[in-house]
C-alpha cells in the first residue's frame, strides 16, 4: 500500500500533509452475485449478521484501492409503473496495480455481476458496513487509465446495470452488515476471503 510522500500518494490526494476527509476505507470485498445467492445468511431488519459462502472454491476477493478514493452512492430513481422508487448503487475507486495479475482480475470484473461489501466513513457502528448489489448485482462499468496519473492506477466503477433496453434497478438502499462489534464484523468479512473447502 502506497503512503503519502510517494508519487502515488501525492497524486491520490490534493495535499499529503492535509489529506482528504475520512470517507470509505481503502479496500472493499467483492463476491460473485450468483454465488452469493447460494450463501447461508442471517439477516434481520435489513442487517446481515452472518454470511457464509457455500460453493466449493468460492471466496470473496479483497480489492485494495488508493487511500480516500472509494466513493459509494445510492441514487433513488423516479417511480416506476408500480409506484416504487428504485435505486442505482454505484461504487467507484482508484484500483492499484498495473501488473499482469491485476490486469487479469479487472478483465474478469467485466464478465459478471457482483455483491460488494465496504466499510463506510471508517465507522465503528452498525451503519458503517454496507452491502451493495443485493437484488441484481453491480457490474464493472468501465475504467479510465492514464499512465501519467496516479502511477498508472485504474479509475473504475461498479454500478447497477440500469442502461439498455431493459434496465434493472435495486429495490432498496444498501443493507448493513453487522454482528456485535466492529472487530466481530471485520472478522466475519475476512473469513469470506478463505475459499470454501471441499466437503
Amino acid at each position: 500500500m502506497a503512503i503519502c510522500g510517494t508519487a502515488v500518494g501525492q497524486d491520490s490526494g490534493p495535499d499529503c500533509t492535509n489529506p482528504s476527509a475520512a470517507g470509505t476505507t481503502n479496500y472493499f470485498h467483492i463476491i460473485d452475485w450468483d454465488e452469493f445467492q447460494l450463501a447461508t445468511v442471517t439477516w434481520t431488519a435489513k442487517v446481515y449478521s452472518a454470511i457464509a459462502l457455500a460453493t466449493v472454491g468460492q471466496e470473496a476477493a479483497k480489492i485494495e484501492c488508493l487511500p480516500n478514493t472509494i466513493d459509494a452512492t445510492c441514487v433513488q430513481q423516479a417511480p416506476g409503473a408500480d409506484g416504487q422508487k428504485p435505486y442505482i448503487h454505484s461504487i467507484g475507486a482508484v484500483l492499484q496495480g498495473m501488473g499482469a495479475t491485476e490486469k487479469a482480475k479487472r478483465l474478469n470484473y467485466g464478465r459478471g455481476k457482483y455483491v460488494l461489501i465496504l466499510r463506510t466513513n471508517g465507522g465503528e457502528a452498525e451503519d458503517s458496513f454496507q452491502i451493495f448489489g443485493l437484488d441484481c448485482g453491480v457490474t464493472w462499468e468501465g475504467q479510465s487509465w492514464d499512465t501519467k496519473a496516479n502511477n498508472g492506477s485504474i479509475i473504475g466503477r461498479f454500478v447497477t446495470p440500469s442502461g439498455g433496453a431493459s434496465p434493472v434497478f435495486e429495490s432498496e438502499e444498501p443493507y448493513n452488515v453487522w454482528i456485535t462489534s466492529t472487530a466481530a464484523t471485520l472478522a466475519m468479512i475476512a473469513l469470506l476471503e478463505t475459499p470454501v473447502p471441499t466437503p
